[in-house]
């Protein structure tokens, strides 16, 4: 995901799904993808507002805020796997919805 921000597949303000939906659609528990969703948001690549979703964030910020749970994170594979499937996911979603586009 970092590098579909990073080339602009990706653009700031994109929604992306929600856990939940993502979880789901990736046969992931939602767990692992909130948590991989609020690693992005702690490095600065996503921004998240509870009920407004989660979107590419502008990288002209400055200082990501760091927020971690207390509970033992995922094993670095686990969390690589669910990050490059989430990837994988959202690419075929905006080519899907760039074929949809009049």
């Amino acid at each position: 995901m970092r590098d579909a921000v990073r080339s602009g597949r990706l653009a700031p303000g994109t929604r992306l799904p929600s856990s939940r939906q993502l979880a789901a659609d990736l046969g992931l528990a939602r767990n692992t993808v909130a948590d991989t969703y609020g690693d992005l948001v702690a490095e600065g690549w996503l921004t998240a507002r509870r009920g407004s979703g989660t979107l590419v964030a502008d990288r002209t910020i400055t200082r990501p805020v760091s927020v971690r749970s207390s509970a033992q994170p995922p094993s670095p594979e686990r969390r690589a796997e669910a990050a490059n499937r989430l990837l994988l996911d959202l690419t075929h979603q905006f080519a899907v919805a760039n074929l949809l586009r009049p």
